[in-house]
């Protein structure tokens, strides 16, 4: 025993045991107390984001609820109803009935609906019907009528049977006798509302200016009058208060609108009470860690690390030609199948990871960009119904005066807006009976794919079914548009040639004025071929010049074309200045701020001279060219470069994506871009665009079966030689050759 204790190399071991006890020992209580600071932030924010939430679903589902009221209070059987002094068993008959319909629409959340007449002494029940006011059921509502007479439509809290619901009352102010009541079912609100997942931790109300409860529970606000002391956080009040001996945070929001206020409580005690258990979880398991590790090694060394080999061995065996054929020793074995195993995992989660919306939207896509189906329709058909159908319509929204849309939202809030907009359209296409997809494409405009569900397919339905889309997109979103739709085409035929056309037919709204979904007859109607168009070369030059920002050159190829105009008769002239203007809108759409809706013969009647036009479109060009040259400060130099690099993933399988692509898409000039991407990112733009699709061609070499040709399309390139030479000088190898080595 003695020897034992005295050698040398137990010395050794027990000083590196010792020492390597302390350090984990050490380490793991950093550690814990730093996973406790990140799960306290992590707390607040989750309570913030979860605050936020609920408070902006309360404020959107009130607003919704009342225009649902409104709404039913402006029924013609609704109006007839209440205004009456005596009402006949057919008035009765309509506005039970068309209380029954909207009740239907608004399920579960309307518990039930009152009509009531004091002057008539009568009342309709929406789930018992016609009775008299001495019979009606509720006589706490007639009591709480006749107490309070509310003289606005309101929100409030309502007891019936032991049961409380949220009513909207609106009197009516011609007779300030009858009202429209309108029950809501709490259980049912609140469920959707608050979403309540049984979390604990988390407590809501919402009350009235008179601290009467409206929504939610009192548990957990015991002691609010406490919280004296409030501070605003994240766009909302906050304060702490003990109430039972438990600190508690509360966040509070005003819905000003209703005078109502939100508060939403959270218990930190509650929420992190496994934090220090698990603290001393982490400094158990490493202590039990390090120890096991010490025992490994021992015994490793003591058993010449054969654990070890036998382990490598096994690797080589799984693993085969990927563990590497060139690597000797054991440690370099298992390292490189661990990493192989990992980074196989990692590929795995990363395909899987949201594979149907963001397969459906990238195919949808390139189907309509790439002209042809190009294997695309196969896969697409997986997750959309349109491209197994014979024929589909495409329809192309374009938002009008984008500059001052531009102008108002930021990228990302654009971005989101046409999503909405696009889910706005396509749940009009499904209430009307066709089957849809919408698809971003970036800059101004929307495509949507649609095709009915029954077999006929006629016009009328489906420009009825798009203007009714167009009137519910400025009504909700306030955006106006101009819309176009193709006639039926092959789902199997040139998608890009459709969608080109088709957007250019959106453009007429400028040069026509009418509020109107627009056809390809449209525009044989809107160009008189009888008539001489501009000189197209002058016209050419002139919005070259635009776009170099060559303010001299603008102004001779302005004066020339004007000049070119002055020996023709007043018709003539008249319609090719229409021309001139519309095709400088064309190209500028982005840009330049006109009152499209008014038509270019009105916006041409302001003017009495030749030299007044030549002036004002002098003026307009010389707006643009300002435009492209303003030097936005770093942010807006950075939203740009998003903007591009958003627009170049998107657009990756065009063939056709180009500088010139990229500028007309953001209304800026091509040097301006050019210098912008660089400046942010380092790289040019054709380097970028050449890196990324590279990229995307090494993936699809490993993930997919596709042959080399149908690749190179999927990735833009437009010719093979191109594409071999490209992916040669960035790889080393040829495409077969990749495939190969990663398969």
């Amino acid at each position: 025993m003695k020897t034992f204790y005295h050698s040398k190399l137990t010395r050794h071991l027990l000083l590196v045991v010792f020492t390597a006890v302390a350090v984990v020992f050490l380490f793991s209580l950093l550690l814990s107390r730093e996973y406790a600071k990140e799960a306290m932030n992590d707390v607040n924010t989750i309570a913030n984001s979860k605050m936020t939430h609920i408070y902006q679903n309360t404020q959107f589902t009130l607003d919704h609820l009342r225009s649902f009221g409104v709404s039913m209070y402006q029924d013609e059987n609704i109006n007839t109803w209440m205004v009456a002094d005596d009402n006949d068993a057919l008035d009765d008959y309509a506005a039970y009935s068309t209380m029954r319909r909207y009740q239907s629409l608004q399920q579960p959340f309307i518990s039930n609906i009152y009509l009531i007449n004091t002057k008539a002494r009568r009342a309709l029940d929406a789930n018992y019907g016609s009775v008299n006011l001495n019979e009606f059921k509720d006589q706490d509502m007639l009591r709480s009528l006749g107490q309070s007479s509310p003289n606005y439509a309101s929100f409030g809290s309502h007891k019936h049977d032991g049961i409380t619901y949220v009513s909207w009352i609106f009197p009516d102010w011609r007779t300030k006798g009858s009202f429209l009541v309108v029950l809501f079912d709490n259980r049912e609100l609140e469920k959707f509302l608050f979403q309540k997942d049984n979390a604990a931790g988390f407590s809501i109300q919402v009350v009235d200016p008179n601290n009467k409860l409206m929504l939610g529970s009192r548990e957990g606000f015991e002691g609010l009058e406490q919280a004296k002391e409030w501070n605003e956080a994240a766009g909302f009040r906050q304060a702490d208060f003990v109430t039972g001996g438990a600190a508690r945070r509360i966040t509070a929001a005003d819905l000003d609108m209703y005078r109502w206020t939100l508060y939403f409580a959270t218990d930190p005690n509650e929420l992190t009470q496994n934090i220090g258990a698990f603290q001393r979880k982490i400094t158990l398991a490493g202590i039990l860690l390090v120890a096991v590790l010490l025992g490994i090694i021992v015994w490793g060394s003591i058993r010449t690390l054969s654990p070890f080999r036998r382990l490598a061995r096994e690797f080589q065996v799984k693993l085969g030609p990927q563990s590497g054929s060139a690597l000797k020793e054991e440690d370099d074995i298992i390292r490189s199948g661990l990493h192989y195993l990992l980074d196989s995992v990692q590929q795995m989660n990363t395909s899987l990871r949201n594979y149907k919306e963001l397969a459906k939207e990238e195919y949808l896509r390139q189907w309509i960009l790439q002209g042809s189906d190009a294997n695309i329709r196969a896969p697409l058909s997986e997750i959309s119904e349109l491209p197994a159908m014979d024929q589909i319509r495409m329809a192309v929204i374009r938002i009008e005066s984008y500059k001052s849309f531009a102008e108002q939202y930021n990228y990302r809030s654009r971005k989101l807006i046409k999503y909405a907009m696009g889910n706005i359209a396509s749940e009009v296409a499904k209430n009307q009976g066709f089957k849809s997809e919408a698809v971003d494409m970036d800059g101004d405009r929307l495509v949507m794919l649609f095709a009915p569900n029954h077999a006929e397919d006629d016009d009328t339905s489906s420009e009825v079914m798009l203007m009714a889309a167009q009137e519910q997109l400025s009504k909700w979103l306030h955006a106006p548009t101009a819309v176009a739709v193709s006639g039926r085409i092959a789902a199997s035929g040139n998608l890009r040639k459709t969608y080109d056309e088709t957007y250019d037919l959106t453009l007429l709204k400028f040069l026509t004025g009418e509020a109107k979904v627009f056809r390809e007859s449209d525009l044989e109607e809107s160009f008189q071929s009888q008539r001489t168009q501009p000189d197209d070369n002058l016209l050419n030059e002139l919005i070259r010049a635009v776009k170099q920002s060559d303010h001299d050159r603008m102004k001779v190829q302005l004066s020339l074309l004007m000049d070119g105009l002055k020996a023709l008769p007043l018709e003539d002239l008249h319609f090719q200045l229409k021309m001139i203007v519309y095709t400088l809108f064309k190209s500028f759409s982005k840009v330049m701020n006109l009152q499209e809706t008014a038509g270019t013969d009105t916006l041409l009647g302001r003017f009495s001279s030749l030299t007044e036009v030549s002036a004002w479109l002098e003026e307009k060009l010389s707006s643009v060219m300002n435009d492209q040259k303003a030097k936005p400060p770093a942010s807006r130099k950075d939203e740009i470069a998003q903007e591009i690099i958003d627009f170049i993933q998107n657009h990756l399988q065009d063939s056709m994506l180009s500088l010139d692509s990229i500028s007309d898409h953001l209304g800026l000039s091509s040097s301006y871009i050019r210098h912008v991407f660089k400046e942010v990112y380092e790289i040019t733009l054709a380097d970028y665009i050449l890196q990324e699709r590279i990229g995307k061609v090494k993936k699809l070499l490993v993930s997919t079966d596709h042959t080399i040709a149908e690749i190179a399309e999927m990735a833009g390139f437009q010719t093979k030689s191109h594409f071999y030479n490209a992916f040669k000088k960035s790889e080393g190898v040829t495409p077969v050759q990749y495939r190969n080595s990663e398969k």
